[in-house]
């Protein structure tokens, strides 16, 4: 499979302004949203708005919110506001770290209605959406700012090594 999204985003970046990594989503948005209603269908049981609110997980959605809150936060400050060995970068992504960690113990200990899709997976697929993150995204900004070049030039140099095994 050929993957190209490095390659248009670097020269999408590099020849117009950054708004259009945007604006290039919105006919999928729109097209998707048309589709929903056609295809989509819920069936839900009638519920109050206690019944439904009582329902929510506050507890796990606020460590989970706040946790991820703070990890963003350290690791948005590491290097730009404060340096990486700061107190200020260290405890927002460590108290981050902690309450995510502290989320996924509530949603398998805790929790009255645990997520649907199980607690045992629900770690593995973090972790995988983490790996695609970090694979996706991180390499050509390094590229760039190790070689001294433009992100298209970087898109193509780290080409070959995201292409998927056969």
């Amino acid at each position: 499979m050929l993957v190209v999204g490095p390659l248009v985003g670097g020269l999408l970046v590099q020849r117009s302004t950054w708004r259009w990594c945007f604006y290039i989503n919105l006919p999928f948005c729109a097209g998707g949203l048309i589709l929903v209603h056609f295809f989509v269908r819920f069936q839900t049981k009638r519920s109050s708005l206690r019944e439904k609110l009582l329902r929510v997980d506050w507890i796990g959605g606020f460590l989970f919110i706040s946790g991820l809150t703070s990890f963003l936060m350290g690791t948005s400050w590491a290097g730009v506001q404060f340096p990486w060995s700061s107190f200020r970068t260290i405890v927002p992504i460590a108290a981050g770290a902690g309450g995510v960690l502290l989320s996924l113990v509530w949603e398998r200990y805790g929790a009255r209605r645990p997520p649907t899709r199980g607690p045992t997976t629900l770690p593995n697929e973090m972790l995988a959406q983490l790996e695609t993150w970090r694979v996706a995204s991180y390499p050509m900004p390094r590229q760039q700012g190790q070689a001294q070049t433009t992100l298209l030039a970087a898109a193509v140099v780290q080409y070959p090594q995201i292409q998927p095994d056969p």
